[in-house]
């Protein structure tokens, strides 16, 4: 057995795979191979064409997955300027109920009462 084929043998069996194929190259050649380039691709910003396309099917995703989920109408949100409207946020304090009324503390709802 040459000196070469023993060093392949201990690299194949003492060395973890990616380790061992790196010790066989330095046996076979007597140098490292060279790392192979990652393709690193240009980040670009999306023209106004692109940007269209984009919101186009963000949009019909959005409409596709409202139907799937059985929504045919969001609720509107709360707004302090549209006064009157469904969504207007109340700041009435005679409209607050400051004594709501609450359960009976420790009591089941069969009514007896925890011991």
């Amino acid at each position: 057995m040459t000196l070469r084929q023993s060093e392949y043998l201990r690299a194949m069996v003492l060395v973890p795979m990616g380790a061992a194929a790196l010790a066989v190259c330095i046996a076979a050649h007597g140098q490292t191979p060279a790392p192979a380039k990652a393709h690193v691709p240009e980040f670009h910003f999306p023209t106004p064409a692109e940007r269209a396309a984009i919101m186009a099917a963000s949009a019909k995703e959005r409409d596709r997955e409202l139907k799937l989920l059985g929504i045919t109408a969001m609720q509107p949100p709360a707004t302090a300027y549209d006064v009157g409207k469904p969504g207007n946020a109340n700041y009435d304090e005679a409209k607050a109920n400051p004594f709501p009324r609450l359960p009976a503390l420790m009591v089941f709802n069969n009514g007896e009462k925890k011991r």
